[in-house]
């Protein structure tokens, strides 16, 4: 891999059915009008990272529509995120409606039917995030959409000035590497979300949500001891069990479901990394699991694939 595309696609000539194709088979299926369709040009640059994808569109004025037929025949849902460099997007969906300008990004979410135009010729780098790889570890997916968010500071600089340096970072990759960065992309990218005080601010008062983060925080460095269990999490944390469980409770989840789900992922990435020698009993061992079998059951009803055969497709 190196700094040039793995997918390139250069439209000089006006041909709008073949950029429809491209952006259905690329992001996925859209209604794509450009607002001169006679001199209509593009260019578009693609890499994969793992699940996720990096895509650099410099384009003409252009509206894109996603309507509920193609929401019907669309198999797994996606997000976009969409980093708007020096031109203007116009975003619609769920009735609320966003202007998004030089320096700033927002969400896009396959699942619902949405309207999307880039008023003027411009640049834009865009994530396309499968909804699995977030929904395990944000409080709600929903949550952070209604928003547009900051790209000239704080997290979402770090993510944007990363995107803008991955292609050349890719040069000489294995796939096992890109794939790493794309997790790391997705690590800075929820930052950028959670971090944001309008979708903290979504769900809880400034005190549970201070509560909360703290809970999450200590979950993630004990994740490996057998014995956390929201007695243990209540007491270290100085706070009820019933005040524990009202806190997730009112994100939508229970505190040990979302103790499993960070295991999990934990296991996840250790079994892409294929340890040599390392069983797989000993890896769900590391992260709290206390017995083989079942680890595998929850690890195959998340992941589609029995531990074995995931690390086996990784190594």
């Amino acid at each position: 891999m190196s700094d040039r595309p793995e997918f390139g696609y250069h439209l000089a000539k006006p041909d709008s059915a073949r950029w429809a194709a491209t952006v259905d088979s690329l992001l996925f299926p859209v209604l794509s009008t450009p607002k001169a369709p006679e001199t209509f040009a593009v260019d578009l640059s693609a890499w994969s990272l793992g699940d996720t994808s990096l895509i650099l569109l410099h384009s003409d004025a252009i509206r894109y529509r996603r309507e509920q037929c193609h929401v019907r025949a669309e198999g797994k849902d996606y997000l976009l995120v969409t980093f708007n460099i020096d031109t203007q997007l116009h975003f619609e969906q769920d009735g609320i409606r966003r202007i998004c300008n030089p320096g700033e990004f927002l969400v896009e979410r396959s699942a619902d039917p949405y309207e999307f135009q880039q008023a003027c010729r411009g640049d834009t780098w865009t994530l396309k995030v499968p909804v699995q790889a977030l929904k395990h570890r944000l409080r709600s997916v929903n949550s952070f959409a209604p928003y547009v968010y900051q790209a000239r500071s704080g997290p979402g600089s770090l993510l944007l000035g990363l995107l803008r340096t991955i292609p050349r970072g890719l040069a000489g990759a294995t796939p096992q590497t890109a794939a790493d960065i794309g997790r790391v992309v997705v690590d800075l990218l929820l930052l950028a979300l959670e971090g944001d005080a309008r979708v903290l601010g979504s769900q809880l008062g400034s005190v549970r949500r201070a509560h909360l983060a703290r809970i999450e925080h200590y979950i993630r460095l004990h994740l490996a001891d057998r014995d956390l269990d929201p007695a243990a999490i209540a007491a270290a944390n100085a706070i009820s069990p019933r005040y524990l469980h009202k806190l997730f409770h009112e994100c939508g989840r229970s505190v040990a479901r979302w103790i499993i789900d960070q295991r999990l992922d934990a296991c996840e990435r250790d079994l892409q990394r294929a340890v040599r020698g390392e069983t797989i009993a000993e890896v769900c061992y590391r992260w709290g699991f206390s017995d083989a079998a079942h680890f595998s059951r929850l690890f195959k009803a998340r992941f589609g694939a029995s531990p074995k055969d995931y690390r086996r497709s990784y190594s």
